[in-house]
């Protein structure tokens, strides 16, 4: 196991300098952004006409795309060709394949935000990197997102807000190969789809592999990661019905009620 120097843990301030505003709201679409999108819905109809395993995408889907893209239409066309391509590798996932990871309890929706955005929050104590393959892991955040998204459209928005907490994370958890697939998949297979991601409570060994762990990510994503350290930060963010009982809030997961919902869903599919 390799070794990591014990540091002075960084402050939340000196992690996040480099962050900016709170995120625009989804639908607020510039003129640039509209222009973009009327060379770009074109492109990507006859493309989808084209490539049968590609699905139909929606304004939404391409507005999601060109910003990931910096509104290049030739770069977001081809994000969109591996994106499919992509989870076409791992798909379908049903439930079967990732009820052992469901019932750790390594993350679950626990609610909304105050605009309707699904939260999602994942407790890395849960995963163990001698237990968890990446494709496992992988195909659980297929699962969990594909889930949460329909959950947010459903209440008119498009994307989440996911909630990593590494209070109980240990050097058992820190692999490196499954965090940056998991940014990977996030960044690549649901471009835009995050609001904003929340590290709370991060360790010194986290904090000082941070530097290279920032590598994998492009500037957009960057910008949308907030460390926070105190349980009352965290609430200003977030409501604290959503946030589970160990961390000070009031939200229980019930596996019970989860797993009857999946049933049911699994049997409509």
């Amino acid at each position: 196991m390799r070794a990591f120097k014990k540091t002075t843990s960084a402050t939340s301030g000196e992690l996040n300098h480099e962050r900016g505003k709170l995120p625009r709201d989804f639908f607020v679409v510039t003129p640039a952004e509209e222009a973009a999108l009327a060379e770009f819905e074109p492109m990507v109809k006859e493309l989808t006409g084209r490539r049968a395993l590609i699905s139909p995408q929606s304004r939404n889907d391409c507005l999601r795309l060109l910003r990931a893209r910096g509104l290049n239409t030739t770069k977001a066309l081809i994000l969109l060709e591996n994106s499919e391509d992509e989870r076409a590798e791992y798909s379908p996932v049903a439930y079967k394949d990732v009820k052992e990871i469901v019932h750790k309890g390594l993350a679950y929706m626990t609610g909304f935000d105050d605009t309707g955005r699904p939260v999602i929050y994942v407790d890395t104590d849960k995963f163990r990197k001698h237990e968890d393959n990446v494709v496992s892991i992988v195909k659980f955040i297929i699962f969990i997102m594909d889930e949460v998204v329909l959950e947010a459209q459903k209440h008119g928005q498009e994307q989440v807000v996911l909630v990593f907490d590494l209070t109980r994370f240990s050097l058992l958890s820190m692999d490196y190969g499954v965090i940056k697939q998991m940014l990977h998949v996030l960044m690549y297979v649901y471009p835009e789809r995050v609001y904003r991601l929340i590290v709370f409570n991060p360790p010194y060994f986290f904090t000082a592999a941070w530097p290279a762990i920032k590598l994998w990510l492009d500037d957009n994503s960057i910008l949308k990661i907030l460390f926070l350290r105190k349980a009352e930060k965290l609430f200003l963010e977030i409501d604290k019905q959503t946030i589970p009982t160990i961390l000070g809030g009031t939200f229980v997961f019930d596996l019970k009620k989860y797993e009857e919902k999946a049933e049911v869903g699994a049997k409509r599919g």
